[in-house]
């Protein structure tokens, strides 16, 4: 399966919310009602988008076509860093987050760049995929790190060459 991005864009924000929505269900589903859920849900978002923009403002912000998904990666001077991976509900399990992990995997493996990424502890699908392909606790995680995720890391075949 081949991965086509396209850069992320302001029409681009009823996907992102459904994004964030999805990722949230448990705790929208706690709320008493609609409207509860809504404001929730608006607040949130846009406290998370304002957080990504400003922890990473120079960030690769990608959708996933056919405007199924989403990845944010920031280069830092330690690797590779996935902020953001999340495909919509309906199209999870058909290869989508496998393809982008290895366009990921091989681009890192040329450059001999590592990949970190922190994950919910109770997002045992997506750690799964994230095992499935390379990726193991990270025995140093950053100082980032809290205790709702799991810093996990990717580390390339190739070692970088001393100079």
């Amino acid at each position: 399966m081949t991965v086509n991005l396209r850069p992320e864009q302001g029409s681009d924000a009823p996907l992102l919310r459904q994004l964030f929505a999805e990722s949230r269900q448990a705790e929208l589903n706690a709320l008493p009602d609609a409207q509860s859920r809504e404001l929730f849900l608006s607040m949130q978002f846009e406290a998370q988008r304002r957080h990504l923009e400003g922890m990473h403002p120079h960030a690769e912000r990608w959708i996933i076509e056919p405007d199924i998904g989403r990845m944010v990666l920031a280069e830092t001077a330690d690797g590779l860093h996935i902020v953001d991976l999340a495909v919509v509900s309906t199209e999870q399990g058909r290869g989508h987050g496998s393809s982008m992990l290895r366009a990921l995997i091989d681009r890192a493996d040329a450059a001999a760049l590592p990949i970190t990424l922190n994950v919910q502890h109770a997002n045992h699908r997506a750690r799964a995929l994230y095992e499935r392909h390379g990726f193991a606790v990270d025995s140093q995680p950053p100082a980032t790190a809290t205790a709702s995720h799991l810093a996990l890391r990717w580390d390339p075949r190739k070692k970088a060459h001393s100079a």
